[in-house]
């Protein structure tokens, strides 16, 4: 299974954005919002009428959505859109731990596991993630054991 993202980098204009969705991925990442990203001050800006682009060239094309949240307002905004979108709606991935973004606690997990998010976590921080919670069981998420050497 192929995921390429149209999130690309800071500055990087639509056209190069969409580039990616030429190789026909079977999910496309949807970055979700706007944001301050990483300690260089950089700002990765998504405006609604891009991710709205973006996402109808993603349907277009066939290709199953995925909205990459580092905040919670993301998860606002991905939310919205996998009520509206067409089958199948895709999937919202969470992006924990990076400057400018949600940080990688139980309670983030919690918030983002209540706007709807199922499928996984990145803890940018470490190189191990919260565990979302299962399906109605929002307040049971829990941080995995240390690894042992």
């Amino acid at each position: 299974m192929l995921n390429f993202t149209t999130g690309g980098r800071p500055g990087m204009p639509a056209d190069e954005l969409r580039q990616s969705l030429d190789a026909q991925p079977d999910l496309a990442t949807l970055n979700c919002g706007s944001m301050n990203f990483g300690p260089d001050g950089a700002v990765f800006l998504n405006p609604p009428a891009l991710i709205e682009e973006l996402a109808a060239e993603i349907d277009r094309r066939g290709i199953v959505r995925e909205y990459e949240c580092f905040d919670i307002g993301m998860a606002v905004t991905a939310r919205r859109m996998l009520e509206s979108a067409p089958d199948p709606p895709g999937m919202m991935h969470l992006v924990l731990g990076v400057l400018g973004g949600a940080p990688p606690t139980i309670g983030s997990v919690s918030m983002f596991a209540r706007m709807g998010a199922r499928r996984g976590a990145v803890d940018g921080e470490r190189d191990r993630a919260p565990e979302l919670p299962e399906h109605g069981d929002q307040h049971r998420a829990r941080r995995p054991r240390a690894r042992r050497p």
